[in-house]
């Protein structure tokens, strides 16, 4: 009898739809096709992706043909996954297996311009300064502009477009500017990057490709999302999704390629170009004073949120890039005034030379236009970034990212060519794993710099990590900083001057929960320095922890020879580091470095890895430097690699092998 009742309720009971695989093409779909047939087979394909999205069901496929997709795709709140049976929307890749960057771009750029079927007018013939008209629907200022890929730089004026002059430094060679009185966009490109014409690069944006953005979002830096616009995919409603977007290009949306208030999405091979952030969640800090709005200072972290806001949201193999802000740093660099004054008298020069990407006090038309975001931005719970490459661009990872994230894991990703840090863990993160990733040539590599106050991130582990200086990257910041540290470390005095909310609390961190690990990383950062302290430098912070680590710098913290300026030991806990100078005739980290029970040597030879300056790594079992858990890799390669390819399929962990 038993056996009858089972057989029979397998018999009566309802069957799970079969899967079903959507078809889209933006060369040969048909939205108004009709209803039974339409988007069930290649040959009948809907024209858009909103269409397809309509018609999903749990377990099914949208399979989107090469093309160019003028969409920003919104995935409501009613539409969702299962963990057993998620929602694809999958790139198609006829004739090979691998998804390829440019073959099927979702843009949000302006469909006129894209398809170059506007006239751009010669304005000036010397400066090689066009425009067009240009107005969005939303009204404002693009938040980006690009020809053919290449990042173009947003000047607050015209005059400073057509002197290529920031308010205090020399500015790009190349940018645009928006009339938005006149509705007029101004725009002048780079030889270097602009397509040849008979020998001669062709400066005329009609030969290019250009990508308008719309308008950015809101709150302090712009990140806020409010609208489609804002987004090329968004998924809206808190519900877990069971979402995967696998194998496209997303292009200029006003904030973020996807944008998902829902937890439980996987982001998979897609390339990032234009967008002000890869990914963005609807993490919000809360106003303090609501008369202030989203002023920096004005915004505290209330942990209750994070139940309100995306988690478990996956980043995998993902190329991001704001491509050539390095190499336009360096035409700044080149086109310095002599005798620029030191310290404070000549900060504006340097710095608007160096971060005239980060804000509007360096020269960008206001903070909604800030590069400091990275790959992702609004992070809540439980969030994965890995084996994805982030490269020429500001920052990989800024506080705007990650200030009120929890277990963030960061890990086997390539950062590289970044202009400030690769990694900041300020203001608020807890739970935070950077592990096996490569940090190569940027500025600071690792922020540990909480600036609105409790409480402190704690709890973060920052180990098996290579950070390396090229040669040619030793010196490259030189023109502007005379010292770069690895470590970025301390709490500002603003912490306490600028919040009412800190007075009483001691000005010696205690960090609570299991405060900072830093061990098992390789570090070999010539022409920098160990740390660069913020802060009270007679304030020691022992539960930042650095042990098992191999140090290569040239200094530990001070750059001028002044003992009285150096780094203290006990300023942080330093325990059984391998410490040694990075290249001749400077100190390196010393035994302070080296820490309780560690060992300080002369050289990368004496620490049994002699090809280090080549970025050889490799070394022998007993040596000094084959310590457990420190990778020591081959990297040689990095020295010829072509960082702004996009190939996905390269630089994979263990490195060098």
């Amino acid at each position: 009898m038993h056996r009858i009742l089972v057989t029979a309720l397998l018999i009566f009971a309802p069957l799970a739809a079969p899967a079903t695989t959507w078809h889209i093409n933006a060369a040969t779909g048909n939205d108004a096709a009709p209803a039974a047939t339409a988007g069930l087979t290649p040959d009948t394909p809907f024209l858009t992706i909103q269409a397809a999205v309509a018609r999903v069901q749990p377990g099914d496929t949208l399979l989107i043909a090469p093309g160019i997709y003028f969409e920003h795709v919104t995935i409501p709140a009613t539409l969702r996954g299962t963990a057993d049976a998620p929602i694809t929307l999958r790139a198609a890749t006829p004739g090979t297996s691998n998804p390829s960057p440019h073959s099927v771009i979702i843009t949000g750029a302006d469909i006129r311009i894209r398809k170059t079927k506007t006239t751009w007018e010669l304005v000036d013939p010397a400066t090689h300064l066009y425009r067009t008209h240009y107005q969005h629907p939303a009204a404002g200022w693009p938040a980006r502009v690009l020809y053919d890929n290449t990042d173009l730089y947003p000047y607050a004026t015209l005059d400073a477009l057509n002197t290529f002059q920031t308010q205090n430094a020399p500015g790009p060679l190349h940018g645009y500017y928006y009339d938005e009185t006149g509705k007029q966009l101004y725009l002048r490109l780079h030889p270097r990057h602009a397509r040849r014409a008979a020998g001669a690069p062709d400066l005329n944006p009609a030969s290019h490709i250009i990508a308008v953005a719309p308008p950015t979002g809101g709150g302090f830096e712009g990140t806020l999302i409010s609208q489609p616009a804002h987004y090329n995919i968004g998924i809206l409603g808190e519900r877990p999704a069971h979402i995967r977007i696998e194998g496209f290009t997303f292009e200029t949306p006003g904030v973020a390629g996807i944008y998902t208030e829902a937890p439980d999405v996987t982001i998979t091979d897609n390339w990032f170009y234009g967008c002000r952030t890869a990914v963005s969640g609807n993490y919000q800090e809360t106003p303090i004073d609501p008369a202030k709005g989203h002023a920096f200072k004005n915004l505290r972290h209330d942990p209750a949120t994070l139940d309100h806001v995306a988690a478990r949201v996956t980043l995998r193999r993902c190329f991001f890039t704001q491509y050539p802000i390095f190499e336009d740093i360096a035409d700044c660099f080149a086109r310095l005034p002599e005798n620029i004054p030191a310290g404070r008298a000549g900060r504006a020069v340097r710095y608007g030379a160096m971060w005239h990407r980060k804000g509007a006090g360096q020269g960008l038309p206001s903070e909604l236009f800030k590069y400091e975001i990275g790959i992702a931005c609004r992070i809540g719970r439980d969030w994965t970034i890995e084996d994805s490459m982030i490269v020429n661009a500001f920052e990989g990872l800024s506080c705007h990212a990650v200030a009120g994230s929890e277990n963030l894991a960061v890990r086997r990703n390539l950062f590289a060519r970044l202009a400030d840090n690769a990694i900041e863990t300020e203001d608020w993160s807890r739970g935070m794993t950077v592990t096996e990733n490569l940090i190569l040539d940027t500025l600071e590599p690792i922020s540990w710099q909480p600036l609105r106050g409790l409480p402190w991130p704690t709890d973060i582990v920052i180990t098996r990590n290579v950070i390396v200086n090229t040669p040619a990257h030793a010196d490259y910041w030189k023109p502007v900083l005379s010292g770069r540290g690895v470590f970025k470390i301390g709490a500002s005095a603003s912490n306490w001057s600028a919040l009412a909310s800190m007075a009483g609390v001691p000005k010696s961190p205690a960090l609570g929960g299991r405060g900072i690990e830093i061990s098992h990383n390789l570090v070999w950062f010539p022409g920098g320095r160990l740390f660069t302290l913020i802060g009270d430098r007679n304030v020691s912070i022992p539960e930042i922890r650095l042990h098992d680590n191999l140090f290569a710098t040239d200094w530990l913290f001070d750059v001028t020879g002044n003992a009285k300026n150096e780094m203290t030991a006990g300023h942080f806990t330093l325990a059984r580091n391998l410490a040694m100078p990075a290249r001749s005739g400077v100190p390196g980290p010393g035994a302070i470095g080296a820490g309780d029970g560690g060992e300080s040597v002369d050289n990368a030879a004496a620490a049994g890895v002699p090809g280090a300056a080549a970025l050889d790594f490799r070394t022998g079992a007993g040596l000094a430097a084959a310590r457990p858990g420190v990778p020591t890799p081959d990297l040689r390669k990095l020295l010829t690699f072509d960082f702004e390819s996009g190939d996905l399929t390269t630089l994979r962990w263990p490195l060098g092998e």
